[in-house]
């Protein structure tokens, strides 16, 4: 067997752990220690396979991975009397599988075995998303709209977000590969319907985001006819659903849903003493905390604070921060809290070359690719925490690497 079936089959392995971990928990919890163990081996897979492939990785990766171990470290010594070092690598790991995970997708995508991955990737995503839409509606019967709308996931904005990313992938892939406008549509469409029953109000933003990034340049036909009529149709019905549903905003209207008032509230509210604070009002809170020292601003307060309740126990240092890291954490608060100003940046910049260096050889111009990528990064860092997500970051990362090289990658008709 060759080196790189070993490696794909591996790869695999940790995609179907990271896809189906916390759904079988959430059926069979008497498994739920074992499963973690498992999601540590597939976690240390990943970076043995990007300690492997480490010779092929960009340099601005290279040098990123040395900065992270160079700003963990301090952050560790720093905190030393307060973390303990299990739950330091505990909280490292996150970090350590996304940095690596791109250098493991980028080998392969930038290299002789660019068609088969990528095959292998079509192939494993779309029965991946497939398989969410029963499962969503089987837990929206249950459950009715709302959070518990998962799919396989443990998270109801990641499955929302992971839906819009894969109708944008896999559209300008069929599209790209002279698949039919209908087709793809009904594929497209298909893709984000988790989404659209399970009341995640980003939907609103991502849907007219997916709309501007599909609409492609070229003459007046089908596409140009049927797309935009089709997409303001899924909007008003997702409008329509939204509007009548049983979830927990049923009792406001979409004005005062979407009113400024409610979204101030909603991101920016910093009041201690609520259940669970808003998302960008941590900061706030956290600012006024005696334990945030110019140190901690800049180096955090140590790694893995948010980690270790089902086997290493809570940590104590994260029990004084304890309503700062339950709740709707997102990923700029996540970073910021453990490793400061400094993995904050990090995470930033980390893809940012992919980000904005995207050729274009689509018919949709460069700035819509660039555009839906970007503002899609962005938006996760205000909205949600990926970090504790193996399988969104490794489809996350596998698809903006694909459009860094797309021009380069012959690619099998879907």
């Amino acid at each position: 067997m060759s080196k790189y079936k070993i490696e794909l089959y591996l790869f695999i392995f940790v995609c179907i752990t990271a896809a189906s971990s916390n759904y079988i928990i959430s059926i069979y919890p008497q498994t739920e220690v074992f499963l973690r163990y498992l999601k540590l081996l597939s976690d240390s897979i990943v970076i043995i396979l990007g300690v492997v492939n480490f010779k092929r990785a960009k340099n601005f990766q290279k040098y990123s991975i040395f900065v992270f171990i160079v700003i963990s470290f301090i952050t560790f010594i720093s905190n030393f009397y307060y973390v303990d070092y299990l739950t330091h690598l505990n909280g490292v790991r996150d970090i350590l599988f996304y940095l690596f995970v791109f250098v493991f997708i980028n080998s392969k995508l930038f290299g002789e075995w660019n068609k088969s991955f990528v095959k292998s990737m079509n192939i494993f995503s779309l029965l991946f998303f497939f398989i969410q839409i029963p499962i969503s509606i089987s837990q929206l019967i249950t459950y009715g709209g709302g959070d518990k709308v998962t799919g396989t996931l443990s998270d109801s904005g990641h499955l929302s977000l992971l839906c819009y990313l894969a109708a944008y992938y896999f559209f300008h892939n069929m599209r790209n590969n002279g698949s039919g406008i209908i087709k793809t549509l009904v594929v497209a469409i298909m893709l984000i319907l988790p989404s659209m029953i399970n009341e995640t109000k980003i939907s609103f933003l991502l849907l007219p985001l997916l709309g501007f990034s599909i609409i492609r340049r070229e003459k007046a036909g089908m596409s140009f006819i049927v797309l935009p009529f089709l997409l303001l149709g899924c909007y008003l019905l997702y409008i329509l659903y939204f509007s009548t549903s049983t979830s927990y905003y049923s009792d406001k209207s979409l004005s005062q849903l979407f009113s400024w008032e409610f979204l101030a509230d909603y991101l920016f509210s910093a009041n201690y003493n609520s259940a669970d604070i808003s998302r960008l009002g941590r900061f706030a809170v956290y600012f006024d905390m005696p334990n945030a020292t110019l140190s901690n601003l800049i180096f955090g307060q140590g790694y893995g604070l948010f980690k270790g309740q089902n086997i290493l126990g809570v940590n104590a240092h994260a029990a004084v921060f304890s309503q700062l890291i339950g709740g709707s954490v997102v990923m700029a608060f996540a970073a910021f809290f453990q490793g400061g100003a400094a993995l904050l940046l990090l995470l930033v910049f980390y893809p940012i070359n992919y980000l904005i260096k995207v050729k274009r050889t689509y018919p949709a111009s460069k700035i819509q690719i660039n555009l839906f990528l970007f503002a899609f990064y962005m938006l996760l860092f205000i909205y949600s925490n990926p970090l504790n997500d193996p399988f969104f970051l490794v489809f996350l990362s596998y698809v903006i690497i694909f459009f860094k090289y797309h021009n380069e990658i012959e690619v099998s008709k879907i």
